[in-house]
């Protein structure tokens, strides 16, 4: 990345495995398929690597970092990007605090108001019948396969970023 590219981060990882939302392949290629930004996709695992089409990884505007960056890399990056999207986590905490356009995805599990995060932004989950179950450490006590966030479509959060980003 240079200083001058407009970039959008979006970061995969999650304490808890099963809060991560699955679909950030396909939010990858409607961002660089719709707009003129460059995507850096942040994966603390190595399944991504391994699962990225070629398309992805052999665009120009595309960068998958999955190594650990020093605070001060990750900090800069969070900073100045155009746009974040990412799971319940800490790195969407800190971009949101640093004024980044924030949309993150949440299970239904906490009161996502409440949990939410600071400045402008928008979380988004789905209100299933079970929401408020507070799991937490016992994924398969979900009996709905976590539709609260694997059912949250990419189209829905490209608009949903689309929209943060114009500052609405």
């Amino acid at each position: 990345l240079s200083a001058d590219d407009r970039y959008i981060v979006l970061h995969t990882g999650a304490r808890l495995k099963f809060s991560r939302w699955p679909h950030y392949i396909e939010l990858a290629r409607l961002i660089l398929a719709r707009t003129d930004s460059k995507v850096v996709l942040m994966a603390d695992d190595g399944d991504y690597r391994a699962a990225l089409p070629p398309d992805l990884m052999d665009s120009p505007r595309f960068q998958l970092i999955d190594r650990r960056l020093s605070f001060d890399q990750f900090d800069a990056l969070l900073s100045f990007c155009a746009g974040f999207v990412g799971n319940d986590s800490g790195p969407k905490h800190l971009a949101a605090l640093r004024g980044a356009p924030v949309v993150s995805l949440h299970l239904a599990r906490n009161n996502w108001s409440e949990w939410g995060q600071e400045n402008e932004g928008f979380v988004i989950s789905r209100r299933a019948p079970c929401a408020g179950c507070s799991i937490h450490y016992e994924p398969e006590e979900c009996g709905k396969d976590f539709a609260c966030i694997v059912n949250v479509r990419p189209e829905e959060v490209y608009q949903t970023l689309t929209r943060a980003m114009s500052g609405g």
